[in-house]
């Protein structure tokens, strides 16, 4: 993922220093910025930034090009109808709440080199006269899937292009139809909100969504998020904080708010994890007119699966790679600015590892500071500066909380480090963090993984699954020296868009017919993309 900050190094500077009692303006709220398509915009305090979408990378302004992995391209003939999550995912809608308009006339296209699934959500329709067509191909002379009217949800449909369109005639209409589109065979988590830009997609298996990033929420919100997956979800509150009685959080069990309640959350209690029994959560935020809190951050992700997070008091300092892992830095490249002073929260439901691949600071000047909590009030880990690398760091308490301070003179190439789950990925006996003998955890034990069929695909998610930027080469043949002990994976065979290894295919955990002279490495790349 990219990132294009409007202003340049010196108003991230100034920001950093704005008095709490200013009043920023989310230009992202307003509408009053301009980004990519496939870009989204996040308020930043005196400003705002343009960050390419998962699966994207550009400079979020004036480019947003999909990676190397699969990827499903998307568009629509209407305004406000399609929403693109990551490079396989994303939501099509007649309307994002409220009933759809008469009239309307709108056409959806998806294509692929593999097959996409559609998969409808809601369905409420005027059961004569407005009506969606599915076809199997890319336009509307290819076959038809089916036609839909009224209030039963059509069934999945599945091709490598797909053509849909949504016509409703002058008079009654509905509450209308939201599906979600995914590479077929994908884990995938889709979100949409009815308010703008508050919601942050990590990963086409995770996000954030939240009543506001900085400072407080604002009066007079009526907002509502759907989540939608192909299994079970859970949704992680990491700040709460809403006026107690008046402005209140509901959850819901499926699609929309006639679902089951699964609770009604106000005050500043941090609500426990929600789980979902069926594949959608329904979650819907209202203040009222008078006082206002910190709100609410939420991620949303895979029950069951391991998830990291992380937020940063300053813009253009993250970058996510999958919904566990992805860098935080001081600078993506050239060297750090001036008087910074940043900060960065990093929650997991796991233990985390931080891994610094990129260090240099002024001496006795500039530090960064590394907390085995969610606070600078938090056990101090480590206090760093110079230039040599802090050594792999790990949580305590599924927390981590990173500050970088430099003063107003000297400045350095400055710091990237990885973040991760940690006890599920590792490179050894490499010369840097970057390159390494690859090493995964199951069972309660490290193993290597065989050389038999590992290619670029398989590095890549295996750079990803360790927070870093993508692979630049796969070794064969023990290069990075032969492992001992339990071999784990042989004959790995990752499509590239997975986001970890063990989501990928291979001959089963611990079978394989190879010995540890054709132990896998790799090497990825120092650039953050």
């Amino acid at each position: 993922m990219s990132y294009f900050t409007k202003r340049g190094v010196l108003l991230l500077i100034y920001c950093c220093f704005l008095p709490v009692s200013s009043q920023d303006v989310d230009e992202c709220q307003t509408g009053s910025y301009i980004c990519h398509a496939f870009a989204q915009c996040v308020n930043v305090i005196g400003s705002y930034d343009c960050i390419c979408k998962p699966g994207y990378e550009g400079d979020g302004e004036q480019s947003c090009s999909a990676c190397r992995e699969s990827s499903v391209i998307a568009t629509s003939s209407c305004a406000d109808v399609l929403a693109i999550g990551t490079s396989t995912t994303g939501m099509i809608y007649s309307n994002k709440s409220g009933n759809y308009l008469n009239s309307m006339n709108c056409y959806w296209m998806f294509s692929a080199d593999e097959d996409i699934e559609l998969k409808f959500i809601r369905f409420v329709t005027e059961s004569c006269c407005d009506i969606v067509s599915v076809y199997n191909g890319p336009s509307s002379s290819s076959s038809l899937f089916g036609q839909y009217k009224g209030t039963v949800l059509p069934g999945l449909s599945s091709a490598d292009q797909l053509y849909v369109t949504f016509t409703s005639d002058g008079s009654v209409t509905n509450s209308g139809f939201h599906a979600a589109y995914h590479i077929k065979g994908q884990p995938f988590v889709v979100a949409s909100s009815s308010c703008t830009n508050l919601l942050t997609v990590e990963s086409y298996t995770s996000g954030i969504i939240f009543s506001n990033m900085f400072e407080r929420y604002n009066n007079s919100l009526s907002c509502k998020w759907i989540i939608t997956s192909n299994t079970r979800l859970e949704l992680a509150f990491i700040r709460f904080e809403t006026e107690s009685s008046y402005d209140k959080v509901k959850v819901y069990n499926g699609p929309h708010s006639s679902s089951t309640l699964i609770g009604q959350y106000g005050g500043s209690s941090l609500p426990g994890r929600i789980t979902s029994s069926s594949s959608e959560l329904y979650v819907t935020f209202t203040s009222d007119g008078s006082v206002t809190k910190s709100g609410f951050v939420a991620n949303y992700h895979i029950y069951g699966e391991p998830y990291v997070t992380v937020s940063s008091s300053c813009a253009n300092v993250v970058t996510f790679r999958s919904s566990s892992s992805g860098m935080i830095y001081s600078n993506r490249v050239g060297v750090h600015g001036r008087h910074m002073k940043c900060s960065w929260n990093i929650t997991s439901n796991k233990n985390i590892e931080l891994i610094f691949f990129r260090f240099e600071v002024e001496s006795g000047y500039d530090y960064v500071y590394v907390y085995n909590g969610g606070s600078p009030s938090s056990p101090l880990i480590g206090k760093y500066h110079g230039n040599i690398l802090p050594g792999v760091i790990r949580s305590t308490y599924n927390k981590l909380h990173v500050v970088f301070t430099s003063d107003l003179s000297v400045e350095k190439s400055g710091f990237a480090a990885s973040y991760h789950v940690a006890d599920s990925i590792r490179l050894t006996n490499g010369k840097t963090p970057l390159n390494g003998r690859v090493e995964v955890f199951s069972r309660g034990k490290w193993g290597t993984i065989c050389d038999d069929d590992w290619d670029m695909r398989d590095a890549d998610v295996a750079c990803r699954q360790l927070g870093f930027p993508p692979a630049i080469q796969a070794f064969d043949r023990a290069t990075h020296g032969q492992g001992s002990g339990q071999i784990w994976i042989d004959n790995l065979n990752c499509s590239g868009f997975e986001m970890r290894i063990d989501k990928c295919k291979h001959r089963g955990w611990g079978t394989h017919n190879c010995g540890h002279g054709e132990d896998a490495s790799l090497e990825c790349s120092p650039t953050i993309p």
